[in-house]
């Protein structure tokens, strides 16, 4: 995998630069500073059921998060995320919005979430590169606490996929996947298989994502 921005570049190798020009948004996570004091300001966006854009300079001072239930969502797609603010109830699950990349911030996130005591639910693309960025997330959280949503190969061959062609450098991408609940679903987005409409990628908003009822709840 080779980052095609410097930014991009920065992220993949954990490097801050300016604290500012990395974000993420979320919606209904709590967050907490080393004396166990909630974030207020954050925590009004999330009483207002409001999604907010966070930064790593905003993260600094902070020791963990959480949302009510210890379930989050993370989703890459701005859009499926808008969707899911307006069918989660209060005082249950959190999401976050990646935009597609697994930047500072959002691994930053990802670890307060975690020492929170959460368990984070990712849904990506089905391209080689979302695939990947979901790998990057199972094989350093090894211990069950980020867990795939709606990836896998049954998710991939029931979506509707788009028109474009995957390319043979981007299909190579699907070799490096390490993660076994992924490779299944690696293997079956080359072209040549039963479906004939292998080899295209399927997005995120291709499928139904509204979370189990019992995940709003904790149950």
């Amino acid at each position: 995998y080779v980052p095609d921005n410097r930014q991009t570049l920065y992220d993949f190798f954990g490097i801050e630069t300016n604290g500012i020009s990395g974000t993420a948004t979320v919606f209904s996570i709590s967050f907490f500073d080393g004396s166990e004091n909630t974030h207020l300001g954050f925590e009004a966006f999330a009483n207002r059921r409001e999604p907010v854009t966070v930064s790593e300079i905003n993260l600094r001072n902070i020791n963990y998060a959480r949302s009510a239930n210890t379930i989050v969502y993370a989703v890459e797609n701005p859009s499926v995320f808008t969707v899911l603010t307006e069918y989660i109830p209060k005082e249950s699950c959190g999401l976050i919005c990646t935009f597609g990349q697994i930047r500072t911030v959002v691994a930053r996130l990802i670890e307060l979430l975690l020492a929170g005591g959460c368990v984070i639910y990712y849904a990506g693309d089905f391209d080689p590169e979302g695939l990947q960025i979901a790998d990057k997330l199972m094989t350093t959280h090894v211990n069950g606490s980020v867990i795939p949503w709606r990836m896998s190969m049954q998710d991939y061959m029931e979506l509707q996929k788009n028109k474009e062609i995957i390319s043979d450098r981007r299909l190579s991408i699907l070799h490096t996947i390490q993660s076994p609940c992924l490779k299944k679903t690696a293997e079956a987005i080359p072209p040549g298989q039963d479906d004939p409409v292998c080899g295209h990628p399927g997005v995120q908003s291709a499928l139904p994502l509204l979370p189990e009822s019992s995940y709003f709840t904790g149950g």
